[in-house]
């Protein structure tokens, strides 16, 4: 599995993931820090009786937006990834929501990069609203982070 990390700010990554070096894409990984505590809601998967609930002091959603039903095992390929650069995280939860998407990311390199902040903005809404790309240049593009 290939990950290429298209766009790296202080609160958003995201990722093409292909199924090796050049090789297929089969979607995207998207990880939102919240920069807010853990909420009951933030994991769909435990009970809402759940009445012992504590979230971490700090919440980060990632998000496997892939094009089709993929096989378990490239899933657990992608959750391995992600785990490796959140686990160690003290008093830090996730959780990661997996769904299928036809919406198709297209930009240029090096002309249009900005356009990736594009595809993810949606994606933001309601989690993260505090992210602003209003000053991303394509110049940006050039540096490990884009802020």
């Amino acid at each position: 599995m290939h990950f290429v990390r298209l766009l790296n700010t202080k609160n958003v990554e995201f990722y093409e993931v292909y199924r090796e070096y050049c090789g297929e894409s089969l979607g995207y990984l998207l990880i939102i820090d919240t920069r807010r505590p853990g909420r009951l809601s933030d994991n769909p998967v435990i009970d809402e009786i759940e009445k012992e609930f504590v979230g971490a002091s700090n919440f980060i959603k990632v998000n496997i937006i892939t094009k089709k039903e993929l096989p378990q095992q490239f899933l657990e390929e992608i959750q391995l990834f992600v785990s490796g650069l959140i686990e160690e995280k003290p008093d830090s939860g996730f959780f990661i929501h997996t769904f299928v998407s036809k919406k198709e990311l297209r930009y240029d390199l090096p002309s249009d990069m900005v356009s990736i902040a594009e595809f993810v903005k949606p994606y933001l809404k309601g989690v993260n609203d505090d992210v602003s790309f209003a000053k991303l240049t394509n110049e940006k593009f050039n540096y490990l982070s884009q802020d």
